[in-house]
């Protein structure tokens, strides 16, 4: 049966009964059968419409519950919809993170090369620049408050080396004031940037699949 028909029948069985009580009031005849038999079941009658009244109440709340509640599931799908596209476009950058991390500049092989030094270093400017814009995209941005705390920690330190860290030692190679050790924090910070990137890569394409 369905709610329009359940309505109708709990309307029409609280109907009848003040109907009947009704009829007999307007007849008001001690010889009237159906008044007789009115006053005679007074109090069952009584009862059945307090029982139909509440019953249809109810229905009535049942039928709000359950629209409620398919509002509330219609809104958490869209949200989770949302959600789920948001991960699915920052875990599509997972390959290109890789790309970004193992495209970094290989140092020089004579650390006494000033010429091949300076080289160096303004290839690592270069990456460097590229490096920021990709890991402060768009689309990562947009799905930071979907990220776990592991993920949002490797993100966090991420973008310390690459904005603080990276640029401070290639100011140091530059200055050429002890090449040996710049280059080895050099080493250092583009070594843990490549481990960390392949793990952020990976942690994204994880994120992808659990909001699929």
């Amino acid at each position: 049966m369905d709610e329009q028909k359940r309505r109708l029948l709990a309307f029409f069985g609280l109907l009848l009964p003040i109907g009947l009580v009704l009829f007999a009031m307007i007849l008001n005849s001690d010889t009237d059968p159906l008044t007789l038999w009115v006053k005679k079941w007074e109090t069952l009658l009584a009862a059945m419409i307090a029982l139909l009244a509440a019953a249809f109440t109810l229905s009535q709340m049942r039928i709000s519950d359950e629209k409620q509640e398919k509002r509330h599931r219609e809104l958490v799908d869209l949200s989770l919809r949302a959600d789920r596209l948001r991960a699915a476009r920052a875990a599509y950058l997972a390959g290109h993170i890789r790309e970004v991390v193992d495209a970094i500049p290989t140092e020089p092989t004579i650390v006494d090369d000033y010429a091949a030094t300076v080289d160096f270093s303004n290839e690592l400017v270069l990456w460097n620049e590229w490096a920021e814009k990709e890991f402060d995209h768009p689309l990562i941005k947009a799905a930071e408050d979907l990220f776990d705390a592991p993920l949002a920690s490797h993100l966090e330190i991420l973008r310390g080396l690459i904005v603080e860290n990276l640029p401070e030692q290639i100011v140091r190679l530059v200055a050429g004031d002890n090449t040996t050790i710049a280059l080895a924090r050099v080493r250092r910070d583009t070594d843990a940037i490549q481990e960390m990137g392949h793990e952020f890569a990976d942690a994204l394409e994880h994120l992808g699949r659990l909001y699929k």
